[in-house]
């Protein structure tokens, strides 16, 4: 399988620096709004700045910002190309892309600073993509965040990353994005991992100074970028170990006590590890559950009682978690 590779972007040029004519820019702005910057507290302007998008006979729009001394473009490089961003690009578009729009601005626009990198691919699932959310755990330094059809895991300040699990045919609905006849009504998973400053992509292509869009679209970094996608797509914990409903449903008659164990470990699987975790640690500081070679011998009992439960109630391997690892090593950047 190919994965789709870059999808938003985001290089800021120093008009000075790099060559480029504010007027030049503002006249090749597509559309464009003129607005200000106040200073604090009071009505005297502080400076002007333009926002907008550029187009191109061959291509679509993508958004642009421009002030006195610098200029911002930001947006999805696939629906720059393509008008969407279910079908992923090559580094060969990737690159006409950027020549494209050099030409627009009239300078090369190699040598910008890349502040954020989306890397992203369309996964296509047997199931709903929405009942494979419930198997996905936490992910270390990670907050954990369900809506109605995307998960997103928002990395802490020093990450500076997210990484997001969505529905896209969904969201494509929702925000009336186009979907290419070949993707509807099919159950799709996104996964993006999303690099949010110029120092997380430096760490992630390995680079000493602050990445430039040249580094960007060099075949290496592209795969670099792509390793780093699958690798934290690995790093968020799945639930592998799942109650055999398949196994449940076919005894014909439960007494009390296998009702009881069915039920306990039907609260673990809907709670999640950490919880039970949670709970653990609570009992060994707090030493409720007995203290020294007792409460040890207490503890140990406890474990291997649920161990004892779950080998006779739960499957060690979640059709569903390996349908989506499988899926996601399968995958190789298109070149």
């Amino acid at each position: 399988m190919i994965v789709n590779g870059i999808d938003t972007i985001t290089v800021t040029y120093n008009l000075q620096e790099c060559g480029i004519s504010k007027s030049n820019v503002i006249d090749a702005m597509y559309s464009k709004e003129e607005r200000y910057k106040y200073k604090n507290g009071e009505d005297e302007i502080h400076y002007a700045y333009w926002t907008g998008s550029f187009i191109s006979s061959e291509y679509h729009t993508i958004g642009v910002y421009c002030s006195d001394d610098r200029m911002t473009i930001n947006g999805s490089i696939p629906k720059f190309v393509n008008g969407n961003n279910f079908q992923g690009i090559d580094a060969e578009q990737m690159g006409g892309a950027f020549e494209v729009l050099s030409n627009v601005v009239g300078a090369d626009l190699g040598s910008g600073a890349v502040t954020r990198v989306d890397y992203a691919s369309n996964l296509f699932m047997n199931h709903n993509p929405k009942l494979y959310y419930q198997f996905f755990g936490n992910s270390h330094k990670f907050k954990r965040l369900e809506m109605d059809t995307t998960l997103t895991y928002k990395g802490s300040r020093g990450q500076a990353r997210s990484k997001v699990l969505m529905d896209k045919t969904v969201w494509a609905k929702d925000t009336k994005n186009k979907i290419p006849d070949f993707f509807e009504d099919k159950n799709i998973i996104r996964f993006e991992n999303r690099l949010m400053t110029s120092n997380r992509i430096a760490h992630a292509l390995e680079l000493k100074n602050k990445p430039t869009l040249e580094d960007i679209m060099r075949i290496d970094n592209l795969l670099k970028l792509h390793d780093d996608w699958k690798r934290q797509y690995f790093k968020i914990q799945k639930q592998h170990n799942i109650i055999d409903f398949s196994k449940y449903m076919q005894k014909g008659y439960y007494s009390p006590n296998e009702m009881i164990q069915v039920y306990f470990l039907t609260l673990i699987q809907e709670s999640g590890d950490k919880s039970f975790e949670d709970l653990r640690k609570f009992i060994r500081e707090e030493k409720k559950f007995g203290t020294g070679q007792v409460g040890y011998n207490n503890t140990s009992r406890f474990l291997k009682k649920i161990k004892e439960l779950k080998s006779g109630w739960i499957a060690n391997d979640n059709d569903m978690v390996k349908e989506i690892d499988q899926a996601i090593n399968m995958t190789d950047y298109m070149l």
